[in-house]
C-alpha cells in the first residue's frame, strides 16, 4: 500500500533508550515488523528530500544511508 511520511517540525535525533524505554509502556512505541535495507534507503531518501530536516540531521541520514 502507498504510504506517505510528512516531515514537518518533526524531525529529531532521539536516544534508542528513550525508544526502549517507550515499549515498556501500555502506550509507548509497538514494533510492527523490520524493514529490509532497501526499503529503510528509500524511507531516508524521502526524508532527505524535505526542506524541514535540519542541517545535522541530513548530514547523519546521509552518512547513514551510504552505509547501508
Amino acid at each position: 500500500m502507498d504510504t506517505f511520511i510528512f516531515f514537518l517540525n518533526n524531525v529529531r535525533k532521539e536516544l534508542f533508550s528513550k525508544f526502549d524505554a517507550a515499549s515498556k509502556t501500555l502506550f509507548g512505541v509497538v514494533s510492527l515488523g523490520i524493514l529490509s535495507n532497501e526499503e529503510l534507503k528509500r524511507i531516508i531518501k524521502c526524508a532527505l528530500k524535505s526542506k524541514f530536516i535540519p542541517a545535522e540531521i541530513q548530514h547523519e541520514l546521509t552518512t547513514f544511508k551510504d552505509t547501508l
